[in-house]
């Protein structure tokens, strides 16, 4: 994009790779600027559509059906990563831990799981994710190794070791979780953009427990970026509580 704005405009390469920054931001191509928020929302609003599409399906069949057509666009994706527009492969990719978010919370009565399977669970979906992580270099199931399969076990196992976290720290009444907790959906937009920052500034992904600070660092300044949002800009987190 950056090349072909230079040949058609001839316009100074700073600007152009600005502008390039920018048509990546409307697309919804993570990077630089604000792509980390616009990537997010719009994967968020195609993973909305795919679940409600399901959930309004009526009969059976209907919902087999729009399953299946997930599934082939899922395996599609993970086969010949097409290029699309809107971030619609990051949404049909996300649906995915969307749905099982949704329904876990929809459940969540029927759901019981012993806090001990969890202590065990936690330490070994730990060490699995990690594993993964420095074995591809990342846990993305959209870039991962054997056709992302590597990526999805990776991803599968950061996740129980995460949301295991969440349920034990959910028996304490912190007034810090409960404001992480609000502020998630600011922490999920905007992760990449401080992550990335962070990174050239003072190189922080490179050792395990450095990263792992790093990462906190940015729960917490994201967290603390919460209340404004909250107080000046509420239609920006959608009038979030």
């Amino acid at each position: 994009m950056t090349a072909l704005i230079k040949l058609l405009l001839g316009i100074d390469p700073e600007w152009a790779s600005f502008m390039d920054t920018l048509y990546q931001t409307v697309v919804g191509i993570p990077g630089d600027l604000f792509c980390g928020t616009s990537w997010f929302l719009l994967a968020l609003i195609w993973c909305k559509y795919i679940l409600y599409a399901f959930e309004m399906g009526g009969h059976l069949w209907k919902k087999v059906v729009i399953a299946i057509l997930w599934m082939a666009t899922f395996i599609a994706i993970q086969i010949y990563n097409p290029q699309s527009p809107l971030c619609f492969n990051a949404g049909v990719a996300g649906c995915l831990w969307f749905a099982t978010g949704y329904y876990i919370k929809k459940y969540r009565e029927k759901i019981h799981v012993s806090k001990w399977i969890w202590a065990i669970a936690i330490p070994i979906a730990f060490i699995a994710c990690l594993y993964v992580c420095r074995l591809q270099g990342n846990c993305n199931y959209l870039v991962g190794n054997v056709m992302g399969l590597l990526g999805l076990a990776g991803t599968v196992a950061g996740l129980v070791s995460f949301f295991g976290v969440c349920v034990l720290l959910d028996q304490f009444n912190s007034k810090l979780i409960m404001r992480i907790s609000s502020a998630s959906i600011v922490i999920m937009c905007l992760h990449m953009m401080v992550m990335i920052n962070l990174q050239k500034a003072v190189h922080y992904q490179y050792h395990l427990g450095i990263t792992l600070l790093g990462d906190i660092a940015i729960v917490l300044i994201l967290t603390a970026v919460f209340p404004l949002l909250q107080k000046y800009t509420p239609w920006l987190i959608g009038y979030r509580k």
